[in-house]
């Protein structure tokens, strides 16, 4: 006898065969531990199918067709997969089709890491379990799990995407084709051809190629189990056409390997073109490439301008250190007009892992590296075409100390000294002491302040170089290669004072609030620091999307008394 109860959306299928019912406290669950499940899709078809990102589950009513990664498909009024678990179960009036033979039933389960399938036939009417997808040889009348057919209720839930077909891989992705995606719990989309929602515990996936923008709203349109693809609707208040569209494509490959590709502005003249990739070749080496280039063309016509620039780097890991090869090559232009300038660096950097100072809890790394560049129109504006670099380094972190009134202290304090053969030596140092406490449950407040101090020889004779090995902080926005304090260094030697309270409120993953009020000086002034303070919200706007809102006031800054600035982003994590 079958029986289907239905109560407040929570739907049970109870099967009583041999005198038993399946839900005998005393029947037997499966003991083995879980299996990989692998890449093998799932795919099913109804008259409605909905996916419930936020209860990781997806359900298809009315005719649901049910194609499994072993060959077998089945057929039922209702289909219901958990994604947390990777269980799946049909029932309603369910055909179980093999190429052993077709059989009605009233409900089927597949526990895909547990590799076992469990079957109510009509006729006869038993309990078969079927162990590896062996449907030639059923284990006839066995005992099943309490929970084998257990449908999970999903009333009061709003379903993110729905269609009528769908492509589930349970380690990866949800696919959709066509699909309507609810974008705000109460504003659906038209229409889309496909949509995929990928869920992968593959942080590979989380790297971003995209610069920063006011805001972002991906659309995945495909994916696969190791590659995704997504337009994304973006809007920048600091381009002359602040709305555009960007492309990002991700692959993921091996331990963590991964290649992440970016076009933006696509719908722009000015475009950047961005790789990132990184591969582990190995426990203790590593490739991690970046590149990028900038163009000016009308749509994907031949560019007006083009130059960028290639960074390769190979990391080895020793027993308490690493050291890491570092080669970039810079084109100031890919064109047949202009210079074709073409400066590139190789160095090789060496550094210590955090080792402990006796017993103090402080904890040290050091660094020191060599690089060579050579430019055929002159190093830096000079004459010279090769200029070699030499850098030694040390950074220190002491432990948190706690100290009167529930604070605790800790600090960190850095200098490297850098000599160019131009010749320049440029000494960098930096120290940082921050005092926190947690005011209450989930509430937190910090207090920073920090000094940085730049000395060269000359603000001029410098290397500007994404390339770690110079020995210089590596940053293409600095117009002379040094670090930049707020504004570029100018001077022969430049001192940087910050003072920073920060406050946060973290009541919940789904809603965080902070503020931060900062004062910086400079020494001589370069130009006039402003006392800013910001204040940020960030919560979570549907099930895939989350907002940050931003407000600052920055004092005295260009004349100004104060002039605020207001901050909107929607990312899609």
């Amino acid at each position: 006898m079958v029986r289907a109860l239905t109560h407040k959306g929570l739907l049970i299928v109870i099967a009583v065969a041999c005198g038993a019912t399946m839900f005998d406290p005393c029947a037997v669950r499966a003991v083995e531990e879980p299996q990989p499940v692998g890449d093998a899709p799932i795919t099913v078809s109804a008259t409605r199918v909905e996916y419930y990102s936020d209860l990781a589950l997806v359900v298809a009513r009315g005719d649901a067709s049910v194609e499994l990664p072993d060959g077998a498909a089945v057929h039922g009024d209702v289909f219901l997969m958990d994604l947390r678990q990777q269980r799946l179960v049909v029932a309603g009036h369910v055909t179980l089709s093999t190429r052993e033979g077709t059989y009605s039933g009233a409900a089927f389960a597949d526990f895909l890491a547990f590799k076992r399938s469990y079957f109510i036939p009509l006729d006869p009417a038993d309990r078969w379990t079927y162990l590896a997808s062996d449907y030639a040889h059923p284990q006839l009348g066995r005992q099943m799990p309490g929970d084998a057919f257990f449908l999970t209720g999903v009333g009061g839930h709003h379903p993110y995407v729905v269609g009528k077909s769908a492509i589930i891989d349970p380690n990866a992705y949800v696919s959709f084709e066509p699909a309507i995606v609810d974008v705000l719990d109460v504003l659906p989309t038209p229409p889309l051809p496909s949509f995929v929602d990928n869920f992968s515990s593959d942080p590979s996936f989380g790297e971003n190629s995209l610069p920063g923008a006011t805001l972002d709203a991906p659309y995945t349109f495909y994916g696969t189990p190791h590659s995704l693809d997504a337009f994304h609707l973006r809007y920048d208040q600091s381009l002359p056409v602040k709305g555009y569209i960007a492309y990002e494509h991700h692959s993921v490959f091996g331990d963590r390997g991964y290649a992440v590709f970016s076009l933006v502005p696509a719908t722009q003249p000015d475009k950047q073109w961005n790789l990132l990739a990184y591969d582990p070749a190995g426990p203790v080496d590593a490739f991690a490439l970046q590149a990028q280039l900038f163009t000016t063309q009308s749509g994907f016509a031949a560019p007006t301008s083009a130059h960028g620039f290639v960074d390769l780097r190979l990391l080895h890991v020793l027993r308490q250190s690493s050291v890491q090869l570092d080669a970039t090559d810079m084109y100031d232009t890919l064109l047949a007009q202009g210079q074709p300038d073409h400066p590139s660096i190789v160095g090789i950097d060496w550094s210590s892992f955090d080792e402990p100072i006796w017993r103090t809890g402080i904890e040290l790394r050091l660094r020191s590296g060599i690089a060579t560049m050579h430019d055929a129109f002159g190093v830096a504006g000079s004459s010279k075409q090769d200029v070699l670099s030499e850098h030694i380094g040390a950074t220190a972190a002491s432990p948190v100390v706690p100290g009167p009134l529930g604070f605790g202290f800790d600090a960190t304090a850095g200098a490297t000294r850098t000599w160019l053969s131009f010749p320049n030596t440029i000494d960098t140092a930096t120290v940082a002491v921050s005092a926190a406490r947690a005011l209450a449950p989930r509430v937190y407040s910090t207090l920073t302040w920090s000094v940085g101090t730049l000395d060269a020889s000359s603000p001029t004779q410098v290397v500007i170089s994404p390339n770690v090995t110079t020995g210089l902080t590596p940053t293409p926005l600095s117009p002379n290669g040094l670090p930049v304090f707020g504004v570029p260094s100018i001077y022969r030697r430049t001192t940087s004072r910050a003072y920073a309270l920060i406050g946060s409120w973290q009541p919940s993953p789904e809603f965080q609030f902070s503020s931060t009020l900062q004062k910086t000086a400079y020494s001589p002034v370069q130009l006039p620091a402003p006392l800013a303070v910001t204040a940020t919200a960030r919560m979570r706007l549907t099930k895939s999307l989350y907002v940050s809102v931003a407000r600052s006031y920055f004092f005295n800054f260009e004349g100004q008394r104060w002039s605020p600035q207001f901050v909107l982003q929607v990312t899609g994590q």
